[in-house]
Formats: C-alpha cells, sequence, structure tokens
C-alpha cells in the first residue's frame, strides 16, 4: 500500500495549471526593490488630509490593535477604532488622531486611510479632551436607554483615546 501511494505522489505534478505557475512567477522575491516606499492617503468624508503621498510606514491603531503598514504589506482591510495614525516619512513622524475608520492595503503597494475624523495631534485640545472624559462618563452613568447609553461610550472612548494619544491622564 505504502508504494502505491508512492508512486501516485511521484506521478502527480507539482503545479497543476498554467495558473498557478504564472502567480509562483509573478511574485518576484528576488526582484530588487527601487522605491522602498508606501503610497499612502489619509481621507474623511468632508476633505482629504493628504492624498498619495510616499511614506516609508504607516501605524494605524487597529481593532484589533496598532499594527504598522510597509509597502509590501499584505493586501487587506482593517477597522480603526479612536487613536493615532502616525506617518513616518524619511524618519520624520507627522501624528494625527482618527475618531475610527478604515484602512485598505491594496495589492498595487498604495494604502487608503478613511477616518470618520482626523485632525493634526497638535491641534487637539487638552482640556477640552479631559472635559469630554468627564461629561461622558457623567453621560454613561446617568443614562437609562440604551441610544443614550451607547452614545455616551462612544464618546467616551474616543475621548479616553485623545487623551492617551496626548500622553494626559483623564
Amino acid at each position: 500500500m505504502l508504494a502505491a501511494t508512492r508512486r501516485v505522489i511521484s506521478s502527480t505534478p507539482i503545479i497543476t495549471s498554467s495558473i498557478s505557475r504564472n502567480v509562483i512567477r509573478s511574485r518576484g522575491y528576488a526582484d530588487v526593490a527601487t522605491d522602498r516606499s508606501l503610497v499612502a492617503s489619509l481621507v474623511c468624508p468632508h476633505s482629504p488630509i493628504f492624498i498619495e503621498r510616499k511614506v516609508d510606514l504607516l501605524t494605524v491603531p487597529g481593532s484589533a490593535g496598532v499594527f504598522g503598514i510597509a509597502k509590501d504589506h499584505v493586501p487587506t482591510i482593517a477597522e480603526l477604532q479612536p487613536g493615532l495614525v502616525v506617518v513616518d516619512e524619511g524618519g520624520k513622524k507627522e501624528k494625527f488622531f482618527v475618531s475610527g475608520g478604515f484602512a485598505i492595503v491594496n495589492t498595487d503597494k498604495t494604502c487608503v486611510v478613511r477616518a470618520v475624523e482626523a485632525v493634526p495631534l497638535d491641534q487637539l485640545d487638552v482640556d477640552a479632551a479631559k472635559r469630554g472624559v468627564q461629561k461622558y462618563t457623567q453621560e454613561l452613568a446617568t443614562s437609562n436607554d440604551n441610544e443614550a447609553k451607547a452614545k455616551a461610550q462612544i464618546g467616551l472612548d474616543v475621548h479616553r483615546a485623545m487623551c492617551i494619544a496626548l500622553g494626559v491622564s483623564a
């Protein structure tokens, strides 16, 4: 029985179709990378923050945790939670606070971050973020219906994330 199994395995071609051969050939591990940049965009419904900017690394607050996106990142769609998007461009880092959204990494070495709101970190008001935590904590504690509690929880999560991004305690 073992001998029969060996014959079947040895007579089975490793690549069974031209599609598989093309996929394997197109991977290109030995190619020399000439451009090590990711082409990234950060857009909001009301206006773009930046479009098609060449960056070395984009760090985003995914719902499963913070992760970095470089030129050869696997194509993916990730939900974003409130937090920092960090753009690393030649060692210079630019930080934006996003309230949530999606990061879409494409096969063509591009990434689009679609955020509900995005603000440069230096434009956030520390006192307003702290007041927001207090306000939404109070609303969450005193709300009687589920819709009001859900709105208060979202507000609390966003303002807590702002405080964390600003490096202050609420």
